[in-house]
C-alpha cells in the first residue's frame, strides 16, 4: 500500500468511527428524551381533570408565579426546576389526594410520601404534598392558598381556593 492510500484510509476509518459514535450517542439521547417525556407524561396525565392556569421557575413553595385563572393550552414539554399551577372545582382535598396517588400509581409513578393535613387555615381546604419518582424525575403536588380566588367572590364560587401545583426535578429523591 502507498503512503496516500494508507492516509486515505486511515482518514476513512477515523471518519467512520466517528460517525459510528455519534450515531451512538445521538441514539441514546433521543431514547433518554423519549423516556423523560413518556413519564412527564404519565405524571401530567395524572391531572388530566385539572385546569392549567400557569407556570413559571420554581424558587420556593411559599412563591408561586402570577397566573389567572383561565385555562391555558398544556405545556408540549414539562421542564424540570418549573412549577406547574392548576385549578380544580371546589371539592374535598382528602379525596383529591386520595384520587392523585391512586392515579400516580396506576401510571406506573412510584409515590414515595404522602403527607395531608387537616384543615390548617380558616380558609381553603385541607393541605397535602405527594411526593414522587418516575424515571428520571422526582417531584411533588401539593396545595397552596390562592389569594386571587379568595379574594374574588365571582371565581371563588366554583373553584378550590388552592392551587394544586405540580413540580418537577430530575435526579433521585
Amino acid at each position: 500500500m502507498t503512503k496516500v492510500n494508507r492516509k486515505t484510509a486511515a482518514f476513512c476509518i477515523a471518519v467512520g468511527t466517528i460517525a459510528f459514535l455519534v450515531g451512538w450517542f445521538s441514539f441514546f439521547l433521543i431514547r433518554k428524551q423519549w423516556r423523560n417525556s413518556r413519564d412527564a407524561s404519565a405524571i401530567l396525565d395524572s391531572m388530566n381533570d385539572f385546569t392549567y392556569v400557569g407556570e413559571g421557575a420554581f424558587w420556593s413553595e411559599l412563591y408561586l408565579p402570577a397566573h389567572g385563572v383561565e385555562r391555558q393550552p398544556l405545556p408540549t414539554k414539562l421542564e424540570a426546576g418549573h412549577v406547574f399551577i392548576f385549578h380544580y372545582s371546589r371539592v374535598d382535598n382528602g379525596r383529591v389526594v386520595q384520587e392523585l396517588t391512586d392515579r400516580l400509581k396506576k401510571r406506573g409513578v412510584k409515590v414515595f410520601d404522602v403527607i395531608s393535613h387537616g384543615t390548617s387555615s380558616y380558609v381553603g381546604g385541607s393541605s397535602f404534598k405527594v411526593s414522587f419518582q418516575k424515571g428520571a424525575y422526582t417531584g411533588f403536588i401539593s396545595t397552596a392558598l390562592d389569594n386571587q380566588i379568595v379574594t374574588d367572590e365571582k371565581i371563588a364560587e366554583p373553584l378550590s381556593p388552592d392551587d394544586y401545583i405540580l413540580v418537577l426535578q430530575e435526579g433521585e429523591p
